[in-house]
């Protein structure tokens, strides 16, 4: 896999994500979802099985364009009680109006 082009590496972790997801460990599939770069799958398995370490992890490397992902996440914090993190993806998205309505 070495030889193989960038792209060809992204797309050979996704199959392999898709095949550990499909085999019953989807924690694995989180961390090549992530490797590969396919942050916005990773976010989505990471918060349905509640990950916190790995939600932690995926939030630094997201950019704020990902605006879906992070406020996916930023959600998943609330429901964890993790305000703090949230506040700080609410305040990098530039998002006033959700960072308030989480201290009401």
């Amino acid at each position: 896999m070495a030889s193989a082009s960038g792209e060809t590496q992204r797309m050979l972790m996704r199959k392999r994500a898709d095949w550990a997801k499909n085999s019953n460990q989807p924690k694995v599939a989180a961390e090549m979802l992530i490797s590969s770069g396919d942050l916005d799958k990773a976010v989505q398995l990471i918060t349905e099985n509640d990950w916190m370490d790995l939600a932690i992890n995926v939030m630094r490397k997201l950019e704020r364009s990902d605006v879906d992902s992070l406020r996916r996440l930023a959600s998943y914090f609330i429901r964890k009680s993790e305000f703090n993190l949230a506040a700080r993806i609410y305040g990098n998205i530039n998002d006033i109006k959700a960072m308030a309505q989480m201290h009401v």
